[in-house]
């Protein structure tokens, strides 16, 4: 819940930046007995970093 508040308020252009919150849904996606949801909603987080880190036409 606090990385998608911080990634919805801030978005991957925060102080820390894309790579830090890359880094940081990937460590939490390692976290052994993640429920489906949390599974779902890690994925969702990383596709956003994904999509902003993209460059724009």
């Amino acid at each position: 819940m606090h990385l998608e508040r911080v990634l919805s308020a801030e978005g991957a252009n925060s102080l820390f930046g894309q790579t830090y919150w890359r880094r940081r849904v990937q460590q939490v996606s390692a976290t052994r007995g993640l429920h489906r949801d949390q599974r779902t909603r890690l994925d969702r987080l990383m596709r956003l970093l994904t999509d902003n880190a993209s460059p724009r036409r």
